[in-house]
């Protein structure tokens, strides 16, 4: 039952950083490279940085 939850929070994971971030995860990208990995780590760390400026400064 274990590995059914962390595999079901896996894939939904990488659903959620697909939709959000327009980038899938690289351990889930069949076409992987170092452009693509710095890629979605930038933009990782681009939405986290907005998401965390935004929720510390409510309007």
């Amino acid at each position: 039952m274990a590995k059914d939850a962390v595999s079901a929070l896996a894939i939904g994971l990488s659903g959620a950083a697909s939709l959000i971030l327009d980038i899938a995860f690289p351990s889930f990208d069949p076409n992987t490279n170092q452009s693509k990995t710095e890629r979605f780590r930038n933009t990782a760390i681009a939405f986290l940085k907005r998401n965390a400026f935004r929720l510390a400064f409510p309007k």
